[in-house]
């Protein structure tokens, strides 16, 4: 398994209540963070970078999802993700290639989910490589903008 050591210190907090410090952080992170690049990676803070890299995989519980953005970026890093069947999650997560689908919410399945990848690191690391070639493939912002590009200029040179 991966050093999670190597990423540095991370705290965790549980908050019970709306703090409006912890918001406003998520915002500077939110609406900063989109500046630079790493690499292939559509991350931008080298902390959360290495956080991502450092595990052994990624699993998120959740019941909704906008776009599955955490699911991306974990899986940019080769980190294979586990996260429940539901849309658009599972345009993100190939199951089985990427990493794991659950069919339920329950613990117990994600838990399984979890255990079969890690009892497996060959599988695990397979996984990874399929997860950040997919997140290069269909989500990296630079494509739709390349194959913009294309279009216009074959559309300007049939005119020429």
């Amino acid at each position: 398994m991966r050093n999670l050591e190597k990423a540095g210190p991370v705290e965790l907090k549980r908050y019970d209540h709306f703090d409006p410090a912890v918001f406003e952080q998520f915002l500077e992170l939110e609406h900063g963070g989109w500046k630079g690049r790493h690499g292939t990676s559509i991350l931008s803070d080298p902390q959360t970078v290495a956080y991502f890299r450092a595990l052994d995989l990624f699993l998120l519980p959740t019941r909704r999802e906008g776009f599955g953005m955490v699911f991306a970026e974990a899986m940019s890093q080769e980190t294979p993700a586990i996260g429940p069947r539901l849309a658009p999650v599972d345009e993100i997560i190939v199951d089985g290639q990427t990493g794991l689908l659950v069919d339920d919410d329950r613990a117990e399945s994600y838990a399984a989910a979890a255990l079969s990848l890690l009892a497996d690191p060959v599988r695990r690391a397979e996984f990874g490589a399929a997860a950040r070639r997919r997140v290069r493939e269909r989500f990296d912002e630079r494509r739709p903008f390349a194959r913009i590009e294309e279009t216009y200029r074959r559309l300007l040179g049939a005119r020429a």
